[in-house]
């Protein structure tokens, strides 16, 4: 085996996640170094909530190749769940964990208004 072919095997994975009871199969893949300097902001202590939030959503949607309004969608009933997975294939420590933790109730605390402002639209009609 020569030496390109050694660092083939060094690529970066995809692995093929289940989530939810309904054990719905997603394809997720690690992000690459140059993603990685992009997730540092979403653990930064300068950074807000709300911006580490909108970096979560681009880095899972990276992860996921999917466009990042896709991502704004899912409910929290399977975003942190998903979290866990992302956190996992990409080796992260329990610090950001804790940090991301922090990410996921700030965007259900969003999930949450958008569903009180949809309903009383509802309600008004």
């Amino acid at each position: 085996m020569n030496q390109l072919e050694a660092l083939q095997k060094l690529y970066i994975k995809k692995k093929t996640i289940s989530i939810g009871k309904e054990n719905i199969q997603l394809e997720i893949e690690p992000l690459s170094l140059d993603d990685l300097a992009l997730f540092g902001k979403v653990t930064g202590k300068d950074t807000s909530a709300e911006e580490s939030a909108k970096v979560m959503i681009k880095v899972l949607a990276k992860s996921l190749n999917v466009p990042e309004e896709e991502i704004s969608k899912i409910s929290m009933e399977y975003m942190n769940e998903l979290m866990e997975h992302f956190m996992e294939i990409n080796n992260m420590s329990d610090v950001e964990k804790k940090q991301t933790n922090k990410i996921a109730d700030f965007i259900k605390q969003k999930q949450d208004i958008k569903n009180i402002d949809t309903s009383n639209i509802s309600q008004v009609n």
